[in-house]
């Protein structure tokens, strides 16, 4: 159990982002503020003992939340990882969303897609069953193979990083604790051009130094723990390999 998190009390341009230590959709606005190194504040809350100053700050209940000084007015807060990443991207340094209508709701469209991405593999690292880890690990597998990054690129959209690269990074983040899902990609690589763009984006996007960055050092601890404690198929997979 985190210990009781203050209220944000956020200095001047400094935003804070209100956070659970393992939280994908968080990792994706703590991806965009590193990759923008932008100075900000993160503050952990326990997700099954919400502080009330936090309920009182976010309608949904939801981390992520960011809270932004600009000076001028009280204090004001974001909610929506997607939403709080556009602001973000609005407000500090190069945009990344540029381009016409066309390319920036296909870029959108993607970030949606993505969403759903995340919370099929939570369910799958959540699964307790070993029959029905197997199913959800197949439909992950192909959910993950309809993602179309640009060909022969480095990411999503081609030479540079985009909003969509910060929205998918988390997820493969996490493939480190799915071994199996791993190898699938591999073979599927050997005698698929398309699948071998996915695993090289995979690849370029866990070793980002934004995205290595965008969690604290006891990130692995706190992550196997949290599944462990959830009798995780996957974890104990994970473990039984010796990885």
């Amino acid at each position: 159990m985190l210990a009781p998190a203050p209220a944000p009390a956020p200095t001047k341009d400094i935003p804070v982002l209100v956070s659970f230590p393992i939280c994908p959709f968080v990792q994706r606005s703590a991806i965009l503020l590193e990759h923008k190194q932008q100075r900000y504040e993160r503050i952990n809350i326990d997700l099954a003992n919400k502080p009330d100053w936090f309920l009182a700050l976010s309608p949904t209940g939801k981390v992520p939340a960011l809270v932004i000084n600009t000076g001028e007015t009280e204090p004001s807060v974001l909610f929506e990882s997607a939403i709080i990443n556009e602001y973000l991207d609005e407000t500090y340094g190069k945009p990344l969303l540029t381009g016409n209508s066309l390319s920036k709701a296909h870029s959108r469209a993607w970030i949606a897609y993505t969403e759903v991405l995340i919370m099929q593999q939570y369910a799958l690292l959540l699964e307790q069953e070993e029959e029905a880890f197997q199913q959800k690990l197949e439909a992950f597998f192909i959910a993950l193979n309809k993602l179309k990054p640009a060909s022969g690129a480095p990411f999503f959209n081609g030479k540079a990083f985009s909003l969509v690269d910060a929205a998918i990074a988390p997820v493969f983040t996490r493939l480190r604790w799915l071994p199996q899902l791993r190898e699938m990609l591999k073979e599927e690589a050997l005698i698929n051009e398309e699948s071998a763009g996915l695993l090289a984006w995979i690849e370029n996007l866990v070793n980002n130094t934004a995205v290595q960055a965008s969690v604290a050092s006891d990130f692995e601890q706190v992550f196997i723990e949290y599944f462990k404690d959830r009798n995780s198929v996957a974890i104990a997979q994970w473990e039984q390999q010796g990885l």
